[in-house]
């Protein structure tokens, strides 16, 4: 069976209908791995609320995408989002990008995660993923429309191993700017964590892979 998978990264769901709706929950978010600076974009999630892309840069072409995403409407919750970085955030926005050049060490504070019960129906979350930037395109041309930047199908994936992380830009040569699954290239004790933890699709289905929102048969081709 084809897979087909179309998320291209983790939903790290934070814990929420145990709060009261003037509540709110920081959860620390850690970069997990080393960078040497971070892009920034404000848009729309999903769901049409506020959220805030954070590119940790590996090096010229690998980052590792962290979209802290409250799910919320409320203005109060975002403001009080933009304010928990571990960057400042202009008053203007980073809706066209703005970069931090800066070293960044794994497990170093990137921001927290703000999260309210104040809609029912979304969750706050992490979207965590892995981008290959190709040379022949700039992150600004990307992330102009982010919603047509490849995801991988869960086959083809690069190889873990080579120079650079987690391969040398060399051997995908041709490979167009694409969203990986993290899971294929995390630590043997975070693939443990996350093979014990129920994955569910957006639908509440539940899939066999950590990426395999959206997937058909919730499998993503990428998990064992």
């Amino acid at each position: 069976m084809e897979k087909t998978e179309t998320h291209s990264g983790i939903d790290l769901a934070a814990r929420y209908d145990d709060l009261e709706v003037d509540q709110a929950r920081h959860v620390r978010i850690v970069a997990p791995a080393a960078g040497i600076g971070l892009h920034v974009y404000e848009m729309p999630s999903g769901m049409g609320a506020d959220s805030i892309l954070v590119l940790i840069q590996m090096n010229d072409y690998w980052f590792l995408p962290m979209t802290f995403e409250p799910q919320s409407t409320d203005a109060a919750t975002n403001a009080l989002q933009r304010a928990s970085m571990a960057v400042d955030l202009p008053d203007l926005g980073c809706s066209a990008g703005c970069y931090f050049p800066m070293q960044i060490a794994k497990g170093e504070w990137i921001g927290d995660l703000i999260v309210r019960n104040v809609m029912p129906d979304a969750y706050p979350h992490i979207h965590y993923s892995l981008l290959y930037k190709s040379p022949d395109q700039t992150l600004e041309d990307a992330f102009a429309n982010n919603l047509e930047i490849a995801r991988n199908q869960g086959t083809g994936m690069p190889p873990t191993s080579g120079l650079g992380s987690p391969v040398s830009p060399t051997e995908l040569a041709g490979t167009p700017t694409t969203f990986y699954c993290p899971y294929e290239y995390s630590s043997a004790a975070a693939k443990t964590i996350m093979d014990n933890t129920v994955m569910l699709s957006v639908g509440g289905a539940v899939c066999s892979c950590a990426c395999a929102y959206n997937s058909e048969a919730g499998d993503c081709g990428v998990c064992p």
